[in-house]
């Protein structure tokens, strides 16, 4: 890949600048306290209980903590966790950037084993699609890894070494409890196309086990992890359970279409419909209108939509946060598959060059302005307050985090948990739990709560001697316990 892409010293320059780009997005953010205790702070403080041979629950931001393998069924946590005694709070981050790049490698390489002309192509294209541009703006998810290892998958099934293909297969699986439903769907759709016909029935073998392996994960286990009988993180408006809205899609069928593109939120402040129609503006503009070419790739898109357009969360709806990742793959696998079938009057590659650049003009659009609610100041590198914060005393914070002892408890505003992660106890404000210290900003903003009822909070709390206000500078609050038996270190 590198010898080739010396050839092109254009091609190599922009894919290094997008490249670039989302490592600025990434961990400026984080530097900046621009990351939230979900997903980053959660994950991380979940891999430091591995780390420690604990089994990681929920603490970081439920009050009534449960294993956090009943929330999502991620086993990527536990095996990256030995990581973090190396970087940190950064690790995820880490992790998630350099996945980027394997599976940019891979999707190249699979697509040259192909004998696709325009390979190389193919990695600019998928990193500045707009699902991957969003999701380097929000912490980190596994799903986001999960993604970045499918061209390997496909490409070492096509070799006929089905060994690696079995361990790539697994190492996606145990991404999320999900995953194996979507990757069943993907290699349904891509077993149609006649470029994978000689491995069609392993790609048929391997999408029934991915379907069954989330079919178990989240009807057995994740039940039974959680102490109870039923899956209990069901979120979506149609009836109570996964197979309630299996029952719905084949009784009403033109009722689940008019749910699935109309307002599926009765109750809602946010313009769900409009929010569906931008979803699938982007995703047309961005190279999907070139699927009708190849429809059997559609099929991908099927559990991908439904999962999105019948949530109660109006944010995973939209474009914005990691929810639209999966996309990005089936895109930057299926676009230069179609192309080099057309029949053009001119070179394949200018036709690459423009779905590329209309691809990034819809990521620009979605940081300067979208429907869907979206953190702007996350997405733009391009502006100068996304690196320098005049709100945001950054060495005053760090310092004042580096002062609490990693043995002892805290509650902290959800900006800062991520960065106070590597610890046994770690909650998000506005629970304190048995913190010994609060330590809260006025700086971003006060999320779960407002600011005025973090103040009133933290009020109640020195009023009822519960804390004590130990340092109160830059907008930076904490808050010692009274009745704590260990010395104060303030």
């Amino acid at each position: 890949m590198f010898e080739r892409l010396k050839n092109h010293p254009i091609l190599t320059f922009f894919t290094s600048a997008v490249i670039v780009i989302l490592a600025l997005i990434s961990f400026v953010n984080q530097l900046n306290y621009e990351t939230y205790a979900l997903d980053l702070g959660a994950y991380t403080n979940a891999m430091f209980q591995y780390s420690n041979f604990e089994l990681a629950d929920t603490r970081v931001f439920e009050q009534n903590p449960k294993p956090i393998l009943s929330d999502h069924f991620d086993l990527y946590l536990i095996t990256f966790s030995p990581l973090l005694w190396l970087f940190g709070s950064y690790t995820l981050l880490i992790v998630q950037f350099l996945s980027s790049l394997v599976g940019c490698l891979g999707l190249y390489r699979l697509l040259r084993f192909m004998g696709i002309e325009n390979a190389r192509y193919a990695p600019l294209y998928l990193l500045s699609f707009f699902g991957v541009v969003s999701a380097f703006g929000f912490d980190y998810h596994s799903n986001v890894v999960a993604v970045f290892l499918i061209p390997w998958f496909l490409l070492y099934l096509l070799k006929g070494k089905n060994t690696f293909a079995g361990l790539f297969f697994i190492a996606i699986l145990i991404s999320k409890e999900n995953t194996g439903l979507l990757l069943g769907f993907l290699l349904l759709g891509v077993s149609l196309d006649k470029q994978f016909e000689k491995i069609r029935w392993h790609l048929w073998i391997f999408g029934a086990l991915g379907i069954v392996y989330s079919v178990i994960v989240v009807g057995l286990i994740m039940p039974w992890v959680e102490g109870g009988n039923v899956y209990s993180n069901y979120k979506y408006t149609v009836g109570s359970n996964f197979g309630d809205l299996l029952s719905f899609v084949l009784r009403n069928p033109l009722e689940f279409i008019t749910l699935l593109f109309g307002n599926h939120i009765a109750d809602s402040d946010f313009p769900v419909t409009q929010i569906k129609i931008e979803q699938l503006v982007f995703l047309v503009g961005s190279g999907g209108l070139l699927l009708i070419r190849k429809p059997w790739f559609l099929i991908c898109l099927l559990p991908i939509l439904v999962q999105k357009f019948l949530h109660s969360n109006v944010n995973i709806v939209g474009i914005g946060s990691h929810y639209s990742i999966e996309f990005a793959m089936i895109f930057a696998l299926a676009v230069p598959l179609i192309i080099a079938d057309l029949k053009l009057p001119f070179k394949s590659e200018k036709l690459m060059i423009l779905i590329i650049l209309v691809s990034c003009g819809f990521s620009i659009r979605m940081m300067d302005n979208s429907i869907n609610y979206i953190p702007k100041g996350r997405l733009r590198f391009y502006q100068h307050q996304h690196y320098v914060r005049e709100d945001i005393p950054r060495n005053y914070i760090s310092d004042a985090i580096k002062n609490i002892p990693e043995e002892v408890s805290v509650s902290a505003s959800s900006n800062l948990v991520p960065h106070l992660a590597c610890r046994d106890t770690i909650y998000t404000f506005p629970n304190v739990g048995n913190a010994k210290y609060i330590i809260v900003g006025d700086f971003n903003n006060s999320y779960p709560i407002t600011t005025e009822i973090k103040d009133n909070i933290i009020d109640l709390l020195i009023t009822n001697n519960e804390y004590r206000v130990v340092q109160d500078k830059n907008g930076i609050q904490i808050l010692e316990r009274i009745n704590s038996f260990s010395e104060s270190i303030f």
